[in-house]
Parts: structure tokens; C-alpha cells; sequence
């Protein structure tokens, strides 16, 4: 018989044994997650060091440095691993783990570069604006400093936060102090750790704009219009793909995404719900539904 704590223990997941999970983007509700769980693990003490585990394209810089700042704000060490992509601001919070901790999978892709912004208003807050943009530079640039080999500004933006995008291999990471190993034997473990059905969600949002692109939506929302789904119901089972992609003219695309999803493919969710949760903060309606963007 099933006990309550039995199903705490289930629903808690890998945050029982201290692993914390970033995919996507870098946003507050990313941000307001991963923060939380580093809090919740360093007030109940109960693990000896916290396994972050990174596979983001980047986003939001304030977003991005909140993590960072509770990351070394906890007493609790943080070790990090890279798989997938870590780019951007994805990895300045690798950069930011334990040293000779910081592990990156061979085959996981890494850019830096200088950060992206746009404005608007007239123009003298364009012009104040300025300040925010030249600060937010100089964050990146000393973060770079405290946590890489480098340690020369001129440095920096000839070989790392140039002009254009640099793209690094695990060995480049290596040599200039972004990583500390290359680790197979490490990959095979948490492989080993997984169990099926495995689901492999990917989904796409629109841009964050001032002025809301649909009824409904808030500004800056990011009103995600296309999934991609892949599905592996049982060792050496056939790859299920499932996949959705907005109407060039559908006024309401997340609920019909969403109701794709619910109708379609949840049973094959159900085992990564998480990955809904780290988005449930910028839900407008509060619930604990994890399609926030087609929850009531």
C-alpha cells in the first residue's frame, strides 16, 4: 500500500537527491524555480552538494544573474554539468558551479558571446538607457574574469566576447578555465539512471513584445506556437515523433497547442511533467497546471 510519503518521495523527484534540472530558455519563471530549489535544499541541508544540470540556449541576463547570485550565495557546493547547448547566458551559470565540478559532456555544444538588447521610447530614455546596457556589459565582462582563465578585459573580447558568436568545443571550454573536465564515465552514470518511456519535449515561443500579439496575453508574453515531441516507450522501442505547428492566422495558438498536447500525447508526458513546472510561474492564472499556457 502506497503511503503519503511514499508519493511525496515520487513527486519530489531528483530534487530528493539534490539534482537540479535547466532546459530551455533563461526567463524569470526559469529563474524563480531554480532559485527556490536552491534555497529549499540549503534550508532542509539533507544533500551534500547540489548537481545542476544545464542545457540552455541562454535568455534573460537579469534572469540569468539572479541564479548566478543565489548559486554563490549557497553554502551548500554546486556542481555543474553541461549537455545539449550551453550558450550565452546558459554559460555564465555553468561557469558559476564548483570549481574542478564544473563537467561538460563531449558532444554538448557553447557559445559566448556579448549579450543582445533592444529598446524603445524617445529619446532621452533611449539615451538613459544606455547606462543599464553599458553596466550590464561590464557584469558579463567581470563574471568572465572571476570565473575563466582570462584575465584581461582586451583578453576577453579578442578571444570570448568578440564582435561575433564564438563557438567552443568542450577542449576549448577547458582550456580557457569554462570547465574543469570532459567526463564520459559521468555521462554513462546519469544515463543509468533514466527509465522509460523517455520524452524529449521541445517547444517554441514567439517574441516578447510590448504591445501583445493575442487576446488574452499579457506584454512581453512569450505565447509558445510549435512542439516537438520525441518518445522512447521501452529500451530499443522505435522513436514516436509528435508535432504541432501553428496556423500562419490562428488567433489563439497556446490553446490549441495545448489542447493538442492534452488530447494527443500527455500520456507520454507524464513521466517529464517537471519540465512543464519550470514554466508554470509565468502562468497568468496561478494554478498548478503544468501546460500553464492552456490552464483556466
Amino acid at each position: 500500500m502506497t503511503t503519503d510519503t511514499d508519493r511525496q518521495q515520487k513527486d519530489n523527484g531528483l530534487k530528493d537527491y539534490g539534482i537540479i534540472y535547466i532546459s530551455g530558455a533563461i526567463n524569470g519563471g526559469t529563474a524563480e524555480s531554480v532559485c527556490k530549489e536552491i534555497i529549499d535544499l540549503n534550508i532542509k541541508g539533507e544533500v551534500n552538494q547540489v548537481q545542476m544540470i544545464i542545457n540552455s540556449p541562454g535568455g534573460s541576463c537579469p534572469a540569468g544573474f539572479s541564479i548566478i547570485d543565489i548559486m554563490e550565495w549557497s553554502r551548500i557546493p554546486i556542481y555543474t554539468t553541461g549537455i545539449g547547448m550551453i550558450a550565452s547566458m546558459g554559460l555564465l551559470i555553468f561557469m558559476t558551479g564548483e570549481k574542478g565540478r564544473r563537467v561538460i559532456t563531449p558532444r554538448t555544444s557553447i557559445l559566448s558571446h556579448r549579450f543582445s538588447a533592444f529598446n524603445f521610447g524617445n529619446h532621452s530614455q533611449l539615451i538613459a538607457s544606455r547606462k543599464e546596457e553599458d553596466l550590464e556589459h561590464e557584469r558579463i565582462l567581470q563574471h568572465y574574469l572571476s570565473y575563466s582563465n582570462i584575465k584581461q578585459k582586451d583578453e576577453l573580447e579578442k578571444y570570448l566576447l568578440r564582435d561575433v558568436d564564438t563557438w567552443l568545443t568542450p577542449d576549448d571550454a577547458i582550456q580557457f578555465g569554462l570547465a574543469d573536465i570532459v567526463d564520459q564515465a559521468a555521462v554513462r552514470e546519469f544515463l543509468g539512471t533514466l527509465h522509460y518511456p523517455l520524452s524529449f519535449l521541445d517547444f517554441e515561443t514567439t517574441y516578447m513584445t510590448p504591445v501583445p500579439l493575442f487576446d488574452g496575453t499579457r506584454p512581453y508574453q512569450q505565447v509558445p506556437f510549435q512542439y516537438s515531441l520525441h518518445v522512447i516507450r521501452e529500451e530499443g522501442g522505435e522513436v514516436e515523433h509528435y508535432a504541432w505547428l501553428a496556423a500562419a492566422d490562428d488567433d489563439n495558438p497556446a490553446a490549441r497547442l495545448g489542447a493538442t498536447i492534452l488530447k494527443s500525447v500527455l500520456p507520454a508526458l507524464i513521466p517529464e511533467l517537471s519540465y512543464g513546472r519550470m514554466y508554470r510561474q509565468g502562468s497568468q492564472s496561478g494554478t498548478d497546471c503544468p501546460f500553464w499556457f492552456v490552464c483556466p
